[in-house]
């Protein structure tokens, strides 16, 4: 009766409202570590107008109090939601648009307009759109079809037309759109040469971020990530490269069947046998030449052969030189076999000079012969001289042994 909280005060308490949708707290005792004093929080009106809230000793129901208010509409919320924190330019997506009321329950009855606005000058958005209230959207509405293109940062911003402050942005990350395709080429040079061969080769392909290479040298394939590099070939051979291209995404691959060829040196050499003898003497020729796949003889006697190991017929007496040409991917290279081939007549002694410088050959038309000590005596058959005429006729040519340049060949003597 002091107006003094009743320290003692151990009684119940009740709450009851006259709004039926009021958030109460529940039923309390007190307690003597109270002392007469509680506070209860989380209470909440939901319906507008005037309204009673009365707390009552559920032991002495004559201890009561109720208290009045009214209850008035507050501000509503505009909520987007569905709008991706990423997205990819030129992607459409959609977003949701929900009135909420001042207990953040859709607004059921809001017939407010919604208009779009965005930092993407390039954006495709939405129409106006109008609520219809009542059963119609119900407060809620979704946006189909917004497409941003402008990459980095951006924001979209829904406004209500008959209240600015009834507003929403969301914002988003606009990324570049990968590419549809991707096209792969390179090029490469040189094609051709000799091992080892170093080939630079350069990536050509467009909406590319990776590249594996395969340059038919091995099994093995390379991810390379530059532009141009080189490759070396280590052996001979007709090699096919591939390149595959991606983005992560899409993938393309090229084939360049035979693409790069690598050879070795054209090397001309040959042999042959029998290297002397009469006429008609057929000798057999030898390739041994490397790198080559053509071939062109030339036997000294005015005839030719395009085979690569021909053999050919000498019909006249003579020392022929022979050339050997041959040809390949690894270019040309000819060898030369000097006075090679001696084709010896009747008769025939052939003197061949150490030196080099020429040769001497004699022949005798089955004359007797006769050799005194060092001296050989050889005939020829010769026209005669003026004063024997009606020839041939037969005259001396002695030479002596003595006198035979050092290192002279007596080839073939025939009598």
């Amino acid at each position: 009766m002091f107006g003094l909280p009743a320290t003692t005060y151990t009684g119940t308490i009740t709450f009851a409202s006259s709004d039926p949708l009021a958030i109460l707290p529940d039923v309390y005792t007190f307690t003597s570590s109270d002392s007469g004093f509680h506070i209860f929080e989380n209470l909440a009106f939901h319906t507008l107008g005037g309204q009673t809230i009365t707390l009552t000793d559920s032991d002495n129901i004559g201890l009561n109090i109720t208290i009045a208010t009214t209850v008035n509409p507050v501000a509503l919320e505009l909520h987007l939601s569905g709008v991706p924190t990423q997205t990819i330019a030129g992607t459409p997506f959609s977003l949701t648009s929900t009135i909420r009321n001042e207990f953040g329950l859709p607004a059921t009855t809001y017939t407010g307009t919604l208009t779009f606005a965005a930092s993407d000058p390039l954006a495709t958005l939405p129409l106006s759109y109008t609520f219809t209230g009542g059963g119609g959207d119900n407060g809620s509405h979704i946006f189909e079809k917004l497409i941003l293109n402008t990459v980095g940062s951006q924001s979209i911003t829904l406004t209500a037309v008959e209240d600015p402050g009834l507003q929403a942005t969301l914002a988003t990350t606009v990324e570049a759109a990968p590419p549809t395709t991707v096209e792969v080429n390179f090029g490469a040079t040189p094609l051709t040469g000799l091992v080892p061969l170093v080939v630079t080769f350069i990536n050509l392909s467009t909406n590319a971020i990776t590249s594996t290479w395969n340059f038919g040298d091995s099994d093995s394939t390379f991810i390379i990530p530059h532009l141009s590099f080189t490759h070396t070939y280590t052996q001979t051979g007709i090699y096919t490269v591939t390149l595959s291209a991606g983005n992560g995404i899409l993938t393309d691959t090229l084939v360049r069947p035979g693409y790069i060829t690598v050879t070795q040196p054209v090397q001309a050499d040959f042999s042959a046998f029998p290297l002397t003898g009469s006429p008609p003497l057929l000798v057999l020729f030898f390739n041994n030449s490397s790198g080559a796949s053509e071939y062109l003889w030339d036997f000294g006697d005015g005839l030719t052969s395009t085979l690569p190991s021909p053999t050919h017929t000498y019909a006249q007496g003579g020392v022929y030189s022979v050339i050997l040409t041959a040809t390949g991917r690894g270019g040309q290279d000819s060898q030369v076999r000097s006075n090679y081939v001696t084709v010896t007549g009747a008769g025939q002694v052939v003197l061949q000079p150490g030196g080099g410088t020429g040769i001497d050959t004699y022949i005798d038309q089955s004359y007797p012969v006769n050799s005194y000590g060092n001296e050989i005596t050889c005939k020829i058959g010769t026209r005669a001289p003026s004063a024997y005429p009606g020839g041939p006729y037969k005259c001396l040519l002695n030479f002596d042994l003595a006198v035979v340049p050092p290192g002279a060949l007596l080839l073939h003597t025939s009598f």
